[in-house]
């Protein structure tokens, strides 16, 4: 600031000049402190936050400076011990590093070297690496505080000297070209690295077919017209290849051109020559023995196998009694001797000899495919031998030619069908078999299902697809016929439509301003079917950078408004190493003009104010005042003057607030829909850096302050004395995080939170949100945190860092509507979340594969635009794909549907309702099925039979529905169902099988056997379990008596279902036999001993009688202890009474209790706390009358008022009403805003509002429409006031 007098007046200097200075200076500073001082020395702290090693120290001082001399020696000692390396100017291109020599021990960061002795020679290796290339000569000077400097000239190396030397017409440019730096620099008319080529008139590096040079650059290189392909990768040079590529435009390879290289290396066997383009084998070898030409499409066929000596000039002769047949034909590498049915078999020698029947001889090798062939079988066995390897026709499998012999076989009562090729001797099998009829499909299925792994899910879900099949089948259809992409045996004309390829409508090369390529793409889309393109990314050096700087102001803000003028050079220096293209911009924030978020009272003045933009408040860090306060205010477009952002920032001022979250989001939101304002480019890098120290405000805070509006999203700013301040403050809600997002999104714009350290890990006073979360709602593509310092010092390195994380992975962000997958192509290392590639240096190319999916049909053609923050989008034309245009070609009478129906996109649509069926040839008569199968089940379309009822599995695993032969039963109600058991929860309790009589319409259990016994399970739902009436101790019996060890006396219990039944007085079932009272007793005597000393015995804790309960068997015990007799219950319970609880009473037949003793403390307790509940009553009755009192009084009060029958007592009668917020908002939006309203024109009404955070009433003006007598007073009615 400037005095009257006109004298500069400083402030003091910063710790982050001080440590600047100091380092500069290389001077070493000692802190002399007095020991009488009776306050903590700061001076630790300032060493802590200098970091300067043994270039500070602090040391003591007696008071009265006796101890000088010795001070100083030790500080010098100390200076002296320690060679501290530091450059003068920092330099991002360039790093040093130490190692230590002679006598240097190095410490701390490497560059101190410590422990030094006087008159001691030390030595250190010092190492210079740079980084990057230097813009011209530098001078660095490594100092030492107490040693001196080095002066170090910096000569960057950066290009080769060759350059200026060239060598004309060189004759490794073969005499047609200059040599510069080993590169041939070709004169006109000449081409080639070594200028070995003349300009040719026909180039045959590619044709109309191949539009590509060479079939691409990964096959090969065009080379003075012609095509060098390129040689074989490393698995072909295992097998001693010579060229991966061939052909005179490389379209050919040994990897899938001619089947490929076999494991010799050889393509078609060796035995003949690769035809490029054709990528057919020509076969060029002949057989040993007949010489005749090699066959197969590998030239794998020998000749020789078809050819027998003793039978010249044939092919495989027929021998023996088919001699007169002649010859067979010759297969590959075998005789196809069964051709025309006839039962021969090849002899291995190049003959046919008669042999077993085709059919009877492949029998068991179309059973091995069924896994029904015979016990003495071994398929493995005939895979070897025989080379049986059955392929089962499932799906869409067809028979490959028509020279095929059908056969069948029998098993399990049913007819399989299978098919021997006369041509190769393979084995077809159908996967059906024909077993007869119908009749007891619904049994077998009854039986069958409850064991399927598959479960309820599944039955429910097949019942629901029968119930949309039927109502398809019967209802006429309307809609369209378009099918997914997925084949069906259907109609021929069936349309299918399939989407074309991506289509790349924009590629421009990579630049400055390009990073992507391809820029634009079509996309052909149906639903569900993803769509992939290659997209190549290469970070560009010097790429436009937009950097807005949005700070915080309010009063804590001070020392970092003060950093960021000191730094304001620095920054713009920072920036221009990043990228000479930037541009850089200011704006501000602090809070909105509303209470409680900041003071409505203007300076000096108790009145009310209608301007509140004059409005100031005390500062939060000490300050006398700051500035009236505000929402956002833009001070500076983006620019790339660096000299204006100095200009702003001497002319800023911290401004006033009460609570601690500030409006940050707000103004984030206006700086990044004020596009034009904020001078935002196309096609750059825009970033927002918000400096705060606090939290933030998000939707809903206002309604604090009555702002109920919602915050439009809109930009709102209005120029005003050559800034922009943002208007809609004290009107609307703060913005959502939704909000923020989503324009973040729209406006490719991507935010830097710089906060300090304590503020990431605080959570604000209005919400649980901290600022890593707030990032992670953004989004991890579109929002960073960077931590800053308490006072802004190390802006610069946050800025780098910042950039750095924005650029350093490569993310693709989500699109509505659309599924996008990446799949990594070149040097792409995926994210943590998979959606993009991390650790991407500058100038690197990256390729990735991007996979679309559209999710729901859309309606038309649209444009997307798929986000890469930091590096641009991609501009996606979806086209979707989602009707057939067969729909509206229609075949009357078409011959496909019997000349009986329509055929529209290859669905038959019969005509009238006689006919039916797939294909319209099916008659419709009064009922197609026996009683239309009662609606239970499936009527076959033709043979009008029911083919199947409708099931289901209930809950408990029963099947339940249909069943018979014209589904006339049905046991879904419980009728003629299965019971299930009394005690498990499944039918016929697990232990049986349901089986179902189809004429009876019944269902009954067939009971199983029990494991230990052999009996069977008995009742009808196979619920008694005999094994539970059986004990492994007594063998052969049931409910054994225990004194009965023989089981002669006949005194064993009854098995009455799950549990024995003990008929004697002196026995209860225990444990599946019938127990002796007294040796049970005696089991647990030891038990009940144990109380009431807390101990156990085995597995038995006794309790107290009084905890006795009844559930179970209960057996009455006693035994002796001291002279007197104790009570025991023992109570049998669990699974068939295993388990036993001891109950153990007092004694008895002893000397009496002391019952008088007992009263001694129960009589005091129960007068106490009768004492404290009747208080307590009392305390309620009167709480509760006096609430009745009030609420009388309050009711008449608003009665009165609503009927204007207040009086008042003289003219000129004042009124004041002290209220909080909260009532003068009811008061204002309350039915008795009316009553009110009458009272204010009536008298003179003082409203003097209160807050708890205050303790100074705060003024306002009442709602408009009211009489506001405060603001029309005189100054002399004010001091009446």
């Amino acid at each position: 600031m400037t005095t009257s007098q006109g004298s500069r007046v400083l402030d003091y200097p910063s710790v982050y000049q001080l440590r600047q200075l100091i380092q500069s200076s290389q001077t070493n500073v000692v802190f002399a402190i007095s020991t009488s001082r009776s306050t903590p020395s700061p001076y630790g702290d300032l060493k802590e936050e200098l970091k300067l090693g043994a270039m500070l120290q602090i040391t003591s001082l007696e008071a009265d400076a006796s101890n000088l001399v010795s001070v100083i020696r030790s500080s010098y000692d100390n200076i002296t011990q320690e060679i501290r390396l530091t450059p003068d100017k920092e330099l991002p291109q360039v790093t040093f590093a130490y190692s230590d020599a002679e006598n240097c021990r190095l410490s701390g960061n490497g560059a101190v070297c410590s422990d030094i002795t006087l008159n001691s020679s030390v030595s250190l290796v010092v190492t210079v690496n740079m980084t990057s290339c230097l813009p011209n000569i530098t001078t660095v000077n490594l100092r030492s505080a107490a040693f001196g400097a080095v002066t170090l000239e910096l000569v960057p190396l950066c290009q080769c000297d060759c350059s200026l030397e060239q060598e004309p017409n060189a004759s490794q440019c073969s005499g047609a070209g200059n040599l510069t730096c080993g590169v041939c620099h070709c004169n006109e008319g000449r081409s080639g690295s070594q200028c070995e080529c003349e300009d040719q008139t026909t180039n045959t590096c590619k044709t109309e077919e191949v539009t590509e040079e060479c079939s691409g650059r990964k096959r090969g290189e065009c080379d003075c017209g012609q095509c060098a392909c390129y040689v074989q990768d490393q698995l072909l040079r295992t097998r001693n290849m010579t060229k991966l590529y061939f052909g005179e435009q490389c379209q050919c390879d040994h990897l899938t051109s001619c089947g490929g290289i076999n494991d010799q290396g050889q393509l078609c066997s060796g035995r003949g020559t690769c035809d490029c383009p054709s990528g057919k084998c020509v076969c060029s070898a002949t057989g040993p023995i007949s010489g005749r030409l090699y066959t197969g499409d590998l030239c794998e066929c020998n000749p020789d196998a078809c050819f027998n000596t003793d039978y010249p000039n044939r092919t495989c002769a027929f021998t023996g009694s088919l001699g007169s047949l002649g010859d067979a034909e010759c297969g590959c590498n075998t005789c196809l001797c069964d051709f025309n049915g006839n039962n021969a078999v090849p002899a291995g020698d190049g003959t046919c000899s008669p042999g077993p029947p085709p059919c009877s001889r492949r029998e068991q090798c179309a059973r091995c495919a069924k896994n029904l062939q015979s016990s003495s079988t071994d398929c493995n066995q005939l895979r070897r031998d025989e080379g049986c390897d059955p392929i089962l026709l499932t799906g869409d499998a067809s028979l490959p030619d028509t020279r095929n012999l059908e056969c069948t076989f029998q098993a399990d009562g049913c007819t399989h069908t299978f098919y021997v090729s006369l041509s190769h001797q393979t084995v077809y099998v159908e996967p059906g078999e024909d077993c007869g009829g119908q009749e007891n499909e619904i049994n077998n299925l009854i039986w069958i299902i409850p064991v399927s792994v598959i479960g309820a899910l599944l039955f429910l879900g097949l019942l629901a697809l029968l119930v949309i099949l039927f109502i398809f089948w019967a209802l006429p259809f309307s809609g369209h016929r378009c099918t997914s992409n997925q084949t069906a045996d259907c109609l021929s004309g069936l349309e299918n439509p399939v989407a074309a390829p991506p289509q790349i409508v924009k590629e421009e090369p990579f630049g400055e301003t390009v990073q992507i390529s391809p820029q634009e793409i079509r996309l052909n889309l149906r639903t569900g079917e993803p769509q992939t393109f290659t997209l190549s990314v290469k970070p560009a050096r010097n790429y436009p950078l937009d950097m807005y700087f949005l700070m915080d102001l309010s009063g804590s803000q001070a020392p970092d408004l003060d950093s960021l003028k000191d730094l304001s050079n620095s920054i713009t220096d920072e920036l221009e190493q990043i990228s000479s293209q930037f541009t850089l911009g200011f704006g501000s924030f602090v809070d909105k003009i509303a209470y409680p978020f900041a003071s409505t009272l203007r300076n000096g003045s108790d009145y009310l104010t209608r301007h509140l933009g004059n409005m100031v408040t005390e500062c939060a860090n000490g300050r006398a005042s700051c500035g009236p306060t505000y929402v956002y205010r833009h001070h500076l477009p983006l620019t790339n003057d660096s000299g204006q952002l100095r200009e702003v920032l001497e002319n800023v001022t911290i401004r006033g607030n009460l609570d601690a979250p500030e409006a940050t989001l707000e103004a984030l939101l206006q700086s990044v829909v004020c596009l034009d304002e904020v001078g935002w480019r196309n096609g750059s890098l825009r970033i927002v850096m918000i400096l705060t120290d606090a939290g933030f405000k998000t939707a809903l805070d206002g309604r604090v302050a009555a702002l109920v509006t919602r915050n439009d999203g809109e930009c709102h700013l209005e120029l005003e004395e050559g800034f922009y301040d943002y208007s809609r403050g004290p009107e609307q809600d703060f913005p959502s995080i939704y909000q923020v997002r989503e324009k973040l999104i729209e406006n490719d714009i991507i935010t830097i939170f710089a906060v300090q350290e304590d503020v990431v890990r605080e959570r604000t006073v209005t919400d649980d949100v901290v600022y890593r979360e707030l990032a992670e709602e953004i989004g991890s593509s579109r929002a960073f945190v960077q931590t800053i310092a308490e006072d802004s010092a190390d802006i610069v390195s946050v800025i780098r860092r910042a950039y750095e994380s924005v650029t350093r992975d490569i993310v693709v962000d989500s699109v509505s509507g659309l599924t996008i997958g990446i799949a990594p192509v070149l040097n792409c290392t995926l994210t943590s979340d998979g959606r993009g590639c991390a650790n991407v240096a500058i100038e690197d190319l990256v390729s990735f594969n991007v996979t679309v999916t559209m999710d729901q049909c859309l309606k038309d053609m649209q444009t997307r635009l798929l986000p890469l923050p930091g590096f641009g989008n991609v501009e996606l034309t979806l086209v979707p794909i989602c009707e057939c245009n067969c729909t509206s070609q229609m075949t009357a009478n078409h011959m496909s549907c019997n000349g009986t129906g329509s055929l529209v996109c290859g669905i038959c649509e019969c005509s009238g309702v006689s006919v039916f069926g797939d294909q319209c040839d099916c008659g419709r008569q009064l009922q197609r099925c026996p009683d239309d199968c009662f609606n239970r089940g499936t009527c076959n379309n033709c043979s009008e039979e029911c083919t199947s009822c409708f099931t289901q599995q209930d809950t408990i695993g029963q099947i339940v529905g249909s069943f018979g032969a014209r589904c006339q039963c049905d046991n879904s109600t419980g009728a003629g169902a299965c019971p299930v058991g009394r005690d498990i929860d499944q039918v016929c309790s697990g232990r049986g099988e349901c089986v179902c009589d189809g004429e009876k319409c019944d269902c009954d259990c067939k009971c199983g056997t029990a494991p230990l016994s052999g009996d069977r399970y008995l009742e009808d739902d196979c619920g008694c379990d005999p094994d539970n009436c059986y004990n492994e101790q007594y063998p052969g019996r049931e409910c054994a008596y225990s004194r009965d060890k023989g089981g002669n006396e006949g005194r064993d219990g009854e098995c009455d279902c799950n549990r024995c039944d003990c008929p004697r007085d002196d026995a209860v079932p225990y444990n599946r036999t019938c127990i002796n009272t007294d040796e049970l007793c005696d089991k647990f005597e030891s038990c009940a001993k144990c109380w009431p000393n807390n101990c156990t015995s085995g597995d038995c804790s006794p309790k107290g009688l009084d905890e006795l309960t009844s559930d179970g068997v209960l057996v009455s015990c006693t035994f002796e202890r001291e002279g007197c007799i104790v009570d025991f219950q023992v109570v049998l319970s669990g699974d068939f009474n295993t388990m036993g609880s001891v109950f153990v009473g007092e004694e008895r037949d002893c000397q009496e209790s002391d019952i008088l003793g007992q009263l001694v403390w129960i009589i005091p307790v129960s007068i106490i706390g009768g004492i404290i509940l009747l208080g307590v009553l009392l305390l309620v009755v009167a709480k509760c009358i006096l609430m009745a009192v009030e609420r009388k009084e309050y009711r008449k009060f608003l009665d009165d008022m609503h009927h204007g029958d207040f009086v008042p007592v003289e003219t000129g009668f004042n009124i004041i009403i002290c209220l909080d917020w909260a009532s003068i908002y009811a008061l204002a939006t309350d039915a008795t805003a009316s009553a009110f309203a009458t009272l204010l024109d009536s008298y003179d009404v003082y409203i003097i509002p209160f807050s708890s955070q205050h303790s100074n009433p705060l003024y306002v003006t009442p709602q408009t429409e009211y009489k506001n007598p405060i603001l029309e007073k005189s100054d002399e009615a004010e001091e009446d006031y």
